[in-house]
Order: structure tokens, then sequence, then C-alpha cells
């Protein structure tokens, strides 16, 4: 069998922004935006890091901050079948949505991701 790899040159504007149009368009017409809405009424999940940049791998993990406006109980295992389907993890992180002090870090992470779901307050 021939392979053959091929890597997204990160130096492109427009092959970046494809690359996240494409890992959004994936995101919602998977359902998995819904499932996210469903699963946590009233929250904001926020798609982070190399996903949301468009720099991602076949390697890389699918990561969403959620920020709770309450302590919903689900399980993360609801989502595994996207696991599967994407072909590589979901990392989930929560934080209550009016937690006054987040770690700058996260903060960051936020500012500089896409709101998937919901929205944020400043």
């Amino acid at each position: 069998m021939n392979l053959i790899l091929i890597d997204l040159n990160v130096q492109n504007l427009d092959a970046l922004q494809f690359k996240r149009t494409e890992n959004l368009r994936l995101l919602y017409e998977t359902g998995f935006a819904n499932k996210i809405a469903e699963k946590f009424p009233g929250s904001t999940a926020i798609v982070v890091d190399d996903f949301a940049k468009g720099t991602d791998t076949t390697n890389s993990t699918i990561e969403i901050i959620i920020l709770q406006k309450d302590n919903h109980s689900s399980s993360e295992t609801e989502f595994k079948k996207y696991e599967s389907q994407f072909n590589r993890p979901i990392k989930f992180t929560f934080f209550k949505e009016k937690q006054n002090i987040l770690p700058l870090d996260i903060k960051k992470k936020i500012y500089n991701g896409i709101v998937l779901v919901g929205e944020v307050d400043l």
C-alpha cells in the first residue's frame, strides 16, 4: 500500500483559515456542539489550542473548556463516540462561569479559543 503523507503549510494564512473552518464544520455537522449544549445547558463551550488554531495533527487532542453556570453532572463517556468518529481524544476542562480568578494560561486559552456553544461574559 502506498501512502502519501502531506503536511499542512502552517506558514500559509489561507491554509490555516481553511483548516480552522473545516475543524468547526466537523464539530457542528457531527452533532458534537449540540450534544454539549444538551448535556451542559446554559454553559459555554470553547474550543482551544491546536484544534482552534487549525494547527492540529492526527495526534492532537481536541481540547474544550466548559464554563458552567451550574454544576451539571454529565459523564465525558457520553462523548466517547465522537472520539472514535474524530479519531482523536477529546479533553474537557470545567470551570465555574463566575469564577473570579482563573489561571492566566486558562484566560489566554479562552481569549484565543473559538466559542462553540454559548457566550463568554467578561
